[in-house]
């Protein structure tokens, strides 16, 4: 296919998008954006696009049972709130589990990235015929949304994808009943922006370790978080609580 030469250049969308990025509402990011490399009919969650309710039935299953264990073993700590499901589902996320969850992020890096991310191509010179950025206003999302941030969910030093995305969800608000798995639709969304340009080139292997490192070590990681959060209600650390984690 030719390259499309009315569309912008990655660097013009870039300077457009330069003074979203340090927009604020209420301390928080006000402006995320989302990085693909195509137009779909459709932006929803990656367990809504599971072919069956059958098959998110049994991703629903496995949700909460990790989310039940993880918050049970947290529950043991004296004077320790355990997460909540949306903490801990928004972790999961990152690690390649299906969930309700819809990433975004508050990162132009972040978004760009995987707007030219073709994981069978990275660090060639070459350029992608197109990609796309889409900006979701967060003071236009509808009350049916649920918006979970990263820094909301676990200590922004730790060295997690959800954190090294600076990502963001969206929810379907009624998501704990998998009825409502596909109703947050990105494309829907009212005041959605969407810019379609000519990438420079193919996501780096810089950026690739960056952004995506890998999964070999999820349960130190997941046992870090815990402690973390032990740590962030002026607790000492419990290792011997954290061995037996079910990881």
């Amino acid at each position: 296919m030719a390259l499309d030469a009315s569309l912008p250049s990655e660097d013009e969308v870039r300077q457009e998008l330069a003074s979203l990025s340090e927009s604020e509402a209420h301390g928080r990011p006000r402006f995320l954006f989302r990085g693909q490399t195509k137009i779909y009919p459709s932006v929803t969650a990656f367990i809504g696009r599971l072919s069956d309710q059958e098959e998110i039935g049994k991703a629903y299953s496995v949700l909460r049972w990790l989310v039940g264990r993880l918050r049970g073993q947290i529950a043991r700590i004296p004077q320790l709130v355990a997460p909540d499901a949306d903490e801990t589902i928004a972790l999961m996320q990152h690690y390649g589990w299906p969930t309700p969850f819809l990433d975004l992020t508050d990162s132009l890096d972040v978004a760009f990235f995987f707007a030219t991310y073709h994981p069978g191509i990275v660090g060639s010179h070459e350029a992608p015929e197109s990609a796309v950025i889409y900006v979701v206003d967060t003071l236009q999302l509808p009350p049916e949304c649920r918006h979970v941030q990263h820094d909301d969910v676990i200590d922004p030093r730790l060295n997690l994808r959800w954190t090294l995305q600076r990502g963001h969800a969206l929810a379907a608000a009624g998501w704990p009943n998998m009825e409502h798995v596909r109703i947050l639709d990105l494309l829907c969304l009212p005041d959605l922006k969407v810019h379609r340009f000519l990438p420079n080139s193919y996501a780096s292997k810089e950026d690739e370790a960056r952004y995506l490192p890998p999964l070999d070590q999820i349960a130190d990681q997941l046992a870090v978080l815990v402690a973390s959060l032990a740590e962030s209600m002026e607790l000492n650390p419990l290792p011997q609580i954290l061995k037996n984690f079910p990881f």
